[in-house]
């Protein structure tokens, strides 16, 4: 994987872990996926290095990335937002791009773990 290619994935990864609604990001295949074709010579670009799988398949850049949505969020629209957001983090590349965006978990904003500020630590 070229350094171009693992820089554009961790874009990828910031820009989709900044959309407003998305709560987590999870490698872009499943762990029993992994573990099958862990013999493979030819497995996603960034297993083992990111959460953003970037490839090609038959000339074609094909990006699938996998997330956690809030409840408070409409899936639809948020993975509509996500899928716009990897095409424009893509730029020129996005031309004839398959950009595959899952939506794996819907959180209710409630159960997120509470993150402390500076006020909290006084």
């Amino acid at each position: 994987m070229s350094p171009d290619t693992v820089g554009l994935a961790r874009e990828i990864e910031a820009a989709v872990a900044a959309v407003e609604g998305v709560v987590g990001l999870y490698p872009p295949h499943s762990a029993l996926r992994s573990v099958l074709s862990a013999g493979r010579s030819r497995i996603l670009a960034t297993d083992g290095e990111g959460l953003a799988g970037l490839r090609e398949e038959a000339g074609v850049l094909v990006v699938h990335v996998r997330f956690a949505g809030t409840s408070d969020h409409p899936g639809p629209s948020l993975v509509r937002r996500v899928a716009h957001t990897v095409r424009t983090t893509l730029g020129e590349r996005a031309a004839g791009a398959e950009v595959r965006v899952q939506l794996c978990a819907i959180v209710a904003p409630a159960d997120l773990p509470r993150v402390m500020d500076a006020a909290d630590q006084d």
